[in-house]
């Protein structure tokens, strides 16, 4: 019997992953990071984004969290899809996930409004890649 199967009927188990969607926002050589107010990850500076909740299509998810978290819009139809991948949280805690995201990526001038923290948000700053890397022990 294999790991994802039920012990008492041999029913295959699906262990179906978390959809997300995320924003680069390139201003010259930097892009825009938020800092998580809350876990998971607390602390730690990440791209705008999170859950495509039901009955979203990835780019809208992407427009709504970036609003959400930054005070930025954008129209979905300005976004480049630039990847998507699977990941797996490896740490043992209660937030222990397995997600695949789709990340999109859109230049400062097709935005709107001025940086802020959203609720759910510490911090919001424009950062060069080898900076964010030098000042915090996590980018996530």
């Amino acid at each position: 019997m294999g790991k994802n199967a039920c012990p008492t009927c041999t029913v295959h188990i699906f262990h179906v992953p978390c959809p997300c969607a995320g924003v680069a926002v390139r201003k010259e050589a930097t892009v825009l990071l938020i800092q998580r107010a809350s876990p998971p990850y607390q602390g730690t500076w990440a791209l705008p984004g999170g859950v495509i909740e039901y009955g979203e299509s990835p780019d809208e998810a992407a427009t709504r969290e970036l609003r959400e978290e930054s005070n930025l819009t954008v129209s979905p139809t300005d976004l480049t899809l630039t990847s998507t991948r699977g990941w797996n949280d490896e740490v043992d805690d209660p937030y222990d996930v397995s997600t695949v995201r789709v990340c999109f990526g859109v230049s400062r001038v097709q935005t709107t409004g001025e940086p802020k923290a959203g609720a759910d948000v510490q911090a919001v700053r424009f950062w060069s890649p080898k900076k964010s890397k030098r000042s915090y022990n996590r980018v996530s």
